[in-house]
């Protein structure tokens, strides 16, 4: 049995009853007796991402109406190829409606498993969704901890850290930084452990950094051979200069192709403002979050969260609150200003840390525990 759907009462207040007409010539837009099936229809026809025919560039889009019908079409001539084309965008209560195909002799097997394929997906979401909300409830209790601490945050990814905050901090600035953590750790023990970690941080920066430029160099060979190729081929150089009709199918955005995105150390010369440095801070923070929620954070045990239920909070799970925050609170800056300091005892204070740690650094067992570090 084909279905048609009439959009000229699908503005009015009797949509919801709309009633069969079989076979109706007198319009090409038919009508749907079924509500379900209505609303996934409609719900489609409004996704900008839903291609339903090709189009030749400068086309006029097709309108709501016609998507209807082309998706009203293709449900009628084969429910598997429905499915096939537009099951990535049904949620699994809109899947349901096709269960009662499932048992069609003509395409009744494919359709089921096109339905197991949606019920994976839709699960793999939930699975996702419920791991980043219990990872948000680790987050917010972190933050009360020195996880997310200015200089934690850096030890994990120095790197980033110098591309978005350090380059465009003072040399007053980094002090009052490191002081802070020396005054944090002022026993010999602790000031022994924040320099190794400050090599390891030095050693992992350089890590990064190399990888930074292999990637760069090989994107640029990449770019090379792609214009030596183009040099080589006149009909390809030709048509680089002159750009020819192309086919576009409806809704589909234009790109150039992928493009990877660096931050370049700052020249000598370079100045921002105020608010552009409260800018990259808010950056670097909103990356380090986002990384620790999908789960990149490679210092991270995530089976101290992901499989506790000390985690599981049901208010966050149901409301969806790690949503709810990124969109409508900006990062926290994570008290990376500092408070101003008297200049006499900033400087005081800095002749004491620096008076010692020289003498620290000279200690033999600091060097020989730095000799050790650097032959691992």
């Amino acid at each position: 049995m084909e279905i048609e759907i009439n959009e000229n009462a699908a503005s009015t207040e009797s949509d919801h009853n709309l009633s069969t007409q079989e076979n109706c010539k007198s319009s090409p837009i038919n009508v749907i007796n079924n509500d379900s099936l209505t609303e996934i229809i409609r719900k489609l026809a409004d996704n900008d991402k839903i291609l339903c025919k090709s189009q030749q560039r400068n086309e006029a889009d097709i309108t709501r109406e016609e998507k209807m019908t082309i998706l009203l079409d293709i449900f009628n001539k084969s429910k598997s190829s429905f499915l096939s084309r537009f099951g990535q965008f049904l949620s699994a209560e809109q899947a349901q409606y096709f269960e009662q195909f499932k048992d069609d002799p003509r395409d009744g097997y494919e359709v089921m498993c096109h339905l197991k394929n949606i019920s994976k997906v839709d699960s793999k979401v939930k699975k996702h969704r419920y791991l980043r909300n219990k990872r948000y409830a680790a987050l917010k209790r972190l933050e009360k901890d020195s996880y997310f601490s200015e200089t934690e945050m850096m030890k994990r990814n120095p790197l980033l850290y110098e591309q978005l905050v350090g380059q465009y901090l003072s040399d007053r600035e980094k002090r009052l930084r490191d002081r802070q953590n020396y005054n944090e750790s002022k026993t010999f023990v602790g000031v022994l452990l924040d320099g190794i970690e400050k090599e390891q941080m030095e050693k992992k920066k350089r890590e990064q950094e190399a990888e930074d430029a292999q990637m760069e160099e090989s994107s640029e060979d990449s770019s090379s051979e792609e214009e030596m190729s183009t040099e080589r081929d006149p009909c390809t150089s030709k048509s680089h200069h002159q750009k020819r009709p192309q086919k576009t199918l409806w809704g589909e955005i234009e790109e150039d192709g992928p493009k990877i995105v660096r931050f370049r150390p700052r020249d000598s010369d370079c100045f921002i403002s105020a608010q552009e440095r409260k800018i990259l801070r808010e950056e670097f923070v909103s990356i380090m979050y986002q990384n620790f929620l999908d789960g990149k954070d490679e210092e991270f045990d995530y089976n101290t969260v992901d499989n506790n239920e000390e985690y599981d909070n049901l208010e966050i799970l149901e409301h969806d609150e790690e949503e709810k925050y990124f969109d409508s609170e900006e990062p926290e800056d994570m008290n990376m200003e500092g408070g101003e300091i008297n200049k006499s005892e900033e400087e005081s204070s800095e002749d004491e840390l620096d008076i010692y740690m020289n003498a620290l650094n000279q200690h033999p067992a600091v060097c020989q525990l730095s000799e050790h570090i650097k032959k691992l």
